[in-house]
């Protein structure tokens, strides 16, 4: 499977995950909440809002809110996790993936602003899925 085909297969997996917990029962989605500074030493924008945080541990992953462009928050993660690349771009979002895939960064377009996925994998959760 080439490395591109594999990159897009998980962004869209992330995207269309949450699109299935939006339709689960109130009870079992992740509690909205203020947004951390960090996440996993990634530095989050000021902007950030309703985070829902999926799990404390690696694998870990969060999502929020922001009413910054796509652009700027993009241009945000890579100032502050300079490992982190464009790996695809598709339908509007955009995955940026940083050192060894060990984090995957989603963006895209939502109303007046942005959504990111933020998923947070160990290197030796990695190995175990290749």
């Amino acid at each position: 499977m080439s490395k591109f085909f594999r990159h897009s297969v998980v962004a869209l997996g992330i995207v269309f995950s949450q699109a299935g917990y939006a339709a689960d029962d109130s009870a079992t989605q992740p509690e909205i909440q203020t947004c951390p500074s960090s996440f996993f030493s990634i530095h989050l924008p000021a902007s950030a809002k309703q985070c829902q945080l999926f799990d404390g541990d690696t694998p870990a992953s969060m999502i929020f809110f922001s009413p910054e462009n796509k652009d700027a928050l993009i241009k945000h993660f890579q100032s502050t996790v300079p490992s982190l690349k464009i790996t695809s771009t598709f339908n509007g979002y955009t995955l940026l993936t940083g050192e060894h895939d060990t984090l995957r960064i989603i963006v895209s377009t939502d109303g007046k602003g942005s959504q990111v996925d933020v998923l947070v994998i160990p290197n030796s959760e990695l190995a175990k899925n290749l």
